[in-house]
C-alpha cells in the first residue's frame, strides 16, 4: 500500500476547439497536443512520434487565461482509461405496495414510519440520524387514515424548519381504478389548489399525479368546474402540465420515499458551488411502534437504486476546484481572495480520460526522481468534437494514436 498522493491536473474541454492551436492561439475549453519542441501534433504527424516522446496536453485558464501545459512522457504512462458519463439516480422505494396488500393496519395499534439516514457526518458520531412519524393507537382505523396522518406529520415545520422535506420526499401511493382527466393539471408545490380545465369531477375523488402505480395519490374535492382542492399540500415539484388521473376505490395505501438532490448553500457562480456534491442514502421501515423486529409490516419495493453518477457536472466541479490549489487558488471564502474561475458547465454531462503517469527528473546526488502524476480530461458527452475517436483530426483520436505506441487500447465514447 502506498500513501503517495498523486498530483493531478484537470482539464475541462468545451467540446470544440476554437483556437487554431498555433501557439499562442489556445482558448479556454480548447484541447491541443504538442511535441517536446512545442510543435502542434495533429493527425498528419502523430505517427512520427515515438513511444518515448514527451508530449504536452494544453488548454488555457488559470487567473489570467494563460496557456496551461501538462507534460506526459509516453514511456511513463501506467494507465490510460476512459469513463463514459453515468447519470446520477436518487434512491426511491415504496413501503407497503398498494397493488398487493398496502401497509396493513389494525385497530388499537400505534404505527411508525422511521427513516434512517446513512450519513457520514453526524452531530453525535455514535448515534444514527433518525426521523420518526407516528400514528397514535385508534379504533376504526383504515390504511388511508394512517397514510394521511403520517404524511401530514412529514409536512410539518418546527421552528419554521422541516428537516425531512429537505432530504427525503415522502408521498402516498394507492390502489384503485384511475382514468385520465380531460385536460392536464397545474399544481404548485406547497399548495392545495389544482387547476384542470373541465376536470369532470362532481364531488370527491382521488388524484394520481401521473400514469404509473408508483405516482403520488391525493384526495381531492371539487371547488368549481376547473379547480380542485387537495386534502394536503402538494409535496412534489411544481408542474404546469401533469398528466393527472382521477380514481375511486382507493383502499390500499403505501408510502413512496425518494432521496432529494442537495444544492450548495453558497455559490460564487452557477458552476462553482462552495459545498461539495452530496447525495442522500437512507433506509426506512413502517411497522408497529413497539415492534423491535427487523422485518417491517410493509414490504419494500425498490423503484430506483442510489447512484451518485459518473461525470455528473457537480462531481467534475469538485474535481476542478480541488485542482486549482496547484495554480495557487488555495483559499475559498475571503472576499478579497484572487480566485480562479471554473470552466465546468453546470448544464453539461462529461465523459472523462484519466492518464496515470510519472514525471522524470534528476534528483539529489544525480539520482532519477519519478513523482507520480495524474491528468484528468473531461469532455462533453456525445462522442463528437474533442471526444470523437473516429475522426483522425479530433483530440481524442490523436491522443489514442499516441498512447497506442505504448500498447494502450483506444478510448471510445
Amino acid at each position: 500500500m502506498s500513501n503517495t498522493n498523486r498530483v493531478n491536473r484537470v482539464f475541462i474541454g468545451s467540446g470544440t476547439n476554437v483556437g487554431s492551436g498555433a501557439l499562442p492561439d489556445v482558448n479556454v475549453g480548447d484541447l491541443f497536443i504538442y511535441d517536446s519542441k512545442n510543435n502542434l501534433v495533429d493527425n498528419s504527424n502523430v505517427a512520427n512520434l515515438s513511444a518515448r516522446e514527451e508530449i504536452s496536453i494544453a488548454t488555457a485558464g488559470g487567473r489570467k487565461g494563460n496557456i496551461l501545459f501538462q507534460k506526459i512522457l509516453g514511456g511513463k504512462i501506467t494507465k490510460y482509461e476512459g469513463k463514459t458519463y453515468v447519470a446520477p439516480s436518487q434512491l426511491s422505494f415504496i413501503l407497503g405496495d398498494p397493488q398487493v396488500n398496502g401497509i396493513e393496519v389494525t385497530d388499537g395499534e400505534e404505527y411508525r414510519l422511521r427513516i434512517l439516514f446513512k450519513d457520514d457526518q453526524r452531530v453525535q458520531g455514535q448515534r444514527s440520524t433518525l426521523f420518526d412519524a407516528n400514528y397514535p393507537a385508534r379504533t376504526n382505523v383504515t390504511q388511508e387514515d394512517v397514510a394521511g396522518y403520517i404524511y401530514c406529520i412529514c409536512q410539518q415545520k418546527e421552528y419554521n424548519n422541516n428537516f425531512i422535506k429537505d432530504k427525503v420526499l415522502v408521498e402516498r401511493v394507492a390502489d384503485g381504478t384511475f382514468n385520465a382527466l380531460t385536460n392536464t393539471a397545474t399544481v404548485v408545490k406547497g399548495s392545495k389548489t389544482v387547476v384542470s380545465t373541465v376536470h369532470g369531477i362532481t364531488g370527491e375523488a382521488y388524484l394520481r399525479f401521473g400514469a404509473n402505480t408508483s405516482d403520488a395519490v391525493y384526495k381531492a374535492k371539487r371547488v368549481d368546474a376547473n379547480t380542485l382542492e387537495l386534502d394536503y399540500p402538494y409535496a412534489g415539484e411544481s408542474d404546469a402540465s401533469i398528466a393527472t388521473e382521477s380514481g375511486t376505490n382507493s383502499a390500499k395505501w403505501g408510502f413512496k420515499l425518494t432521496g432529494l438532490a442537495q444544492d450548495s448553500f453558497i455559490n460564487r457562480s452557477a458552476n462553482e458551488p462552495l459545498d461539495e456534491y452530496e447525495w442522500i442514502n437512507f433506509d426506512a421501515t413502517f411497522s408497529e411502534a413497539e415492534d423491535r423486529a427487523v422485518e417491517t409490516v410493509a414490504p419494500k419495493v425498490i423503484l430506483s437504486e442510489l447512484n451518485p453518477g459518473q461525470g455528473y457536472w457537480k462531481q467534475v466541479a469538485d474535481i476542478e476546484e480541488k485542482a486549482k490549489g496547484y495554480f495557487g487558488d488555495t483559499s475559498k471564502r475571503r472576499f478579497d481572495d484572487n480566485r480562479i474561475s471554473s470552466n465546468v458547465d453546470s448544464g453539461t454531462n462529461y465523459d472523462s480520460i484519466v492518464i496515470t503517469h510519472v514525471a522524470e527528473h534528476i534528483g539529489d546526488q544525480q539520482g532519477l526522481y519519478n513523482p507520480p502524476l495524474k491528468t484528468e480530461i473531461y469532455l462533453p458527452t456525445g462522442g463528437s468534437g474533442q471526444g470523437d475517436d473516429t475522426t483522425p483530426a479530433e483530440f481524442l483520436a490523436i491522443l489514442n494514436a499516441f498512447t497506442a505506441k505504448s500498447g494502450f487500447a483506444p478510448i471510445e465514447f
